[in-house]
């Protein structure tokens, strides 16, 4: 049997957090063409429920990267079947469409890369209730059919619950802290019936989100299975977004005092950095942590009028892969770019 695992891996810039996280369609809500860089690392335990909660997950070990897509559902594979919905999001070739609207996130189904495994919710899993703020909770049942090269294969059937079960404090690697975090919890308990065989299937999500930020920082997924003999096997995913920056060292709001070009972005090995000079001035081109830390020095002389180029590479300077913010300061003027090295 082909175990399908339907996630949400899916992932702005946070600039305050004051206040309790409020999940809400326009802050929160999936919205095509946008992208959610994340990485992967080993499974870690999700920790406590409650308020006021410290979870500290510096030593999360990273196991590789990539970059979720959110775009039209006519732009992903089998979307014929799935008409009902509005958005549609791509992780490691795999497809997952939803129908977002002001009220909630329907899962209406998925696509294999080739399109020869399909899933179709007759009713649909409801991913997310708005607006969603801790405390808040709500359950339901969904079924569906599991279809292989365009034949019916199987049945899926099965509950959910879904609850902000924990609200405080998020530790990341780096140190980078996030006040007022929110936690949110996901059960799928269902049943996949074959031609061939049957199994019980659990899925334990843990997602944690902050304000002004549209997908999860933190997704740790548990999937127990088990078979009609009574045997049983997991499989575990954890990912965690690094490009979020909410130290208090750097403001984005005025970042438009002349263009700042970094590309790719993300990048593997490096990125390039380029930006007109108008008139001769003063240059400081430097990296630093998210937590706010000087990694490098790049430039920091005067410079004739005309187009700067530099390069930047966190193994070069002997740092990890992450997320990284580019301070360019031109005379008076400063303009800020967050980076992502894969």
């Amino acid at each position: 049997m082909k175990k399908v695992i339907s996630t949400l891996f899916a992932v702005g810039l946070l600039v305050s957090l004051s206040a309790q996280t409020t999940l809400t369609y326009k802050t929160h809500g999936l919205i095509p063409d946008e992208k959610n860089p994340m990485l992967l690392t080993k499974y870690v335990e999700p920790g406590v429920a409650g308020k006021n909660v410290v979870w500290d997950f510096t030593a999360l070990e990273m196991t590789n990267s990539f970059v979720g897509n959110i775009d039209q559902p006519q732009r992903g594979k089998s979307s014929e079947l799935f008409l009902s919905s509005n958005s549609v999001l791509e992780e490691f070739g795999n497809f997952f469409y939803f129908d977002v609207n002001k009220n909630d996130i329907k899962h209406y189904g998925y696509a294999s890369g080739s399109g020869n495994t399909t899933i179709e919710y007759r009713t649909p899993f409801i991913k997310m209730k708005y607006p969603f703020r801790y405390g808040n909770s709500y359950k339901g049942e969904f079924d569906g059919v599991y279809n292989v090269r365009g034949e019916h294969y199987g049945d899926i059937i099965g509950n959910y619950s879904v609850t902000a079960d924990g609200t405080g404090t998020l530790i990341l690697p780096g140190g980078v802290k996030y006040p007022n975090a929110l936690r949110v919890k996901e059960v799928k308990s269902y049943t996949n019936e074959t031609k061939h065989s049957t199994y019980d299937i659990v899925n334990e999500t843990f997602r944690w989100y902050v304000n002004e930020h549209r997908f999860p920082i933190l997704v740790l997924i548990k999937s127990t299975y088990t078979d009609k003999n009574g045997r049983t096997s997991s499989s575990t995913q954890a990912a965690y977004n690094p490009v979020i920056i909410t130290n208090d060292l750097f403001s984005f709001a005025d970042n438009n005092a002349f263009e700042v070009n970094v590309y790719p972005n993300p990048y593997v090995g490096q990125v390039n950095i380029s930006f007109d000079v108008e008139e001769a001035a003063f240059v400081n081109v430097s990296v630093y942590t998210a937590a706010g830390t000087l990694v490098a020095v790049l430039a920091n002389q005067n410079e004739k009028s005309g187009t700067k180029e530099y390069k930047f590479s966190a193994k070069q300077f002997g740092v990890g892969t992450g997320s990284y913010v580019v301070k360019v300061t031109v005379g008076e003027n400063t303009v800020m770019e967050k980076i992502l090295e894969l």
